[in-house]
């Protein structure tokens, strides 16, 4: 494995570990820091770098993408693997009863 693969690779998980901190960081704000060094909080964070990183290797393993441009190929696995995980699509609205309407989504996103 050579070093351009290599760091291009890391770069991956780094774009993702710190999309997914900034989710983090959304939803916990002061205790961001905290609430990412709990077991749980640290195997998100583990997992969204962890996949496109995957992601990333394999692509390049099987010949999906090719050798040229890695470190913008890195990049873009980082932040379309961060887009996937946290998007919703809007399924309906149901009838919330007096008070209004709640939309259902439905996603991977548990934010």
């Amino acid at each position: 494995m050579n070093v351009t693969l290599v760091a291009c690779v890391s770069l991956a998980g780094i774009v993702g570990l710190l999309a997914g901190f900034q989710g983090v960081y959304e939803r916990y704000r002061i205790d961001s820091l905290r609430a990412g060094a709990t077991t749980a909080g640290f195997a998100y964070l583990v997992t969204r770098a962890a996949l496109p990183s995957l992601l990333f290797y394999a692509a390049y393993v099987y010949n999906m993408i090719s050798s040229d441009m890695l470190v913008l190929k890195a990049l873009g696995f980082g932040t379309g693997a961060e887009a996937v995980l946290r998007s919703k699509v809007y399924v309906r609205t149901t009838e919330k009863g007096a008070a209004g309407w709640r939309r259902c989504y439905v996603g991977l996103s548990i934010c």
